[in-house]
């Protein structure tokens, strides 16, 4: 798990902002201003980021809609 700035309060609030600004561009305005407001800078968005997609795992939204099924005939 990486470190995070002390700007994120958990280390989801940090995934979510880090994999945004790569979504709009590390060299974008909007992330200068995260990396300003959140005191951080833009090596620590790439590295949270680039750990995000090495380890997260994505649930397609099917999967959790057959569990509530399963659940719901229990």
């Amino acid at each position: 798990m990486p470190d995070y700035p002390s700007g994120f309060k958990t280390l989801e609030e940090a995934m979510v902002v880090a994999n945004t600004c790569e979504f709009f561009g590390f060299d974008s305005e909007l992330t200068a201003a995260c990396c300003r407001k959140l005191d951080c800078d833009v090596e620590t968005l790439k590295n949270i980021a680039s750990w995000f997609k090495k380890n997260a795992s994505i649930v397609p939204d099917t999967f959790h809609a057959n569990q509530l099924k399963q659940l719901n005939k229990a």
